[in-house]
């Protein structure tokens, strides 16, 4: 994640310039990244960078509307990420969230529609962005993004199954939080850790 944007006034006016442009151009997107984590546990008030969840072969078009509205665009050599940039802020255009998660109908279902930084936009689902923050840790950022996860359990009324859906290639990362959580005394649905045990029970035959 990039330092926080210096000239936060601009970094707004960046992020609601952004969803106008995906919304007018009928672009189907969420926002992600730690604005959609801040937002689950009290609300998004800081902007680092700007996480937009997309579908990949609408890339092309959005980069050009960002392109044409006067933001710097590159392509990346990556099968994940796009970026823009713009009054110091850094769009990042994301294909596929760390946990094998793509823009399917079933993130589309559960995105939901919220109030950010003076405008409404979608932001990605509660569930998927515990799924994401489990699948992004490593040896710099474990705690944050644990204590980022619990904190959403802890705040938001979780579609327990639906976590489980988009777990299914890192359920033992998954297990992992959620012991996390319950030593935490954050509660878990009954149930949820044998269903993630039998993903990673058959995960490996």
């Amino acid at each position: 994640m990039s330092n926080e944007a210096k000239d936060q006034e601009k970094a707004a006016a960046v992020f609601r310039q952004a969803i106008a442009l995906l919304e007018d151009g009928s672009f189907e997107y969420a926002v992600g990244g730690g604005l959609s984590t801040d937002h689950w546990i009290g609300g998004a008030t800081r902007i680092s960078d700007i996480d937009l969840v997309i579908r990949q072969d609408a890339a092309p078009d959005i980069l050009r509307a960002l392109s044409e509205a006067g933001y710097e665009t590159a392509e990346m050599e990556l099968s994940w990420l796009h970026k823009a940039h713009g009054d110091g802020v850094t769009i990042d255009l994301i294909f596929e969230l760390k946990n094998g998660t793509r823009f399917d109908q079933q993130f589309k279902e559960h995105r939901r529609r919220a109030e950010m930084f003076g405008t409404t936009a979608y932001v990605i689902a509660p569930e998927d962005q515990v799924a994401s923050l489990a699948a992004t840790v490593g040896r710099d950022t474990i705690g944050k993004h644990w204590y980022g996860v619990i904190d959403i359990m802890a705040n938001n009324d979780l579609e327990w199954d639906y976590v489980v859906a988009r777990s299914q290639l890192i359920p033992l990362r998954m297990l992992s939080v959620i012991y996390f959580a319950l030593s935490q005394q954050v509660p878990v649905r009954k149930g949820v850790i044998e269903q993630l045990m039998q993903v990673a029970g058959d995960s490996e035959q």
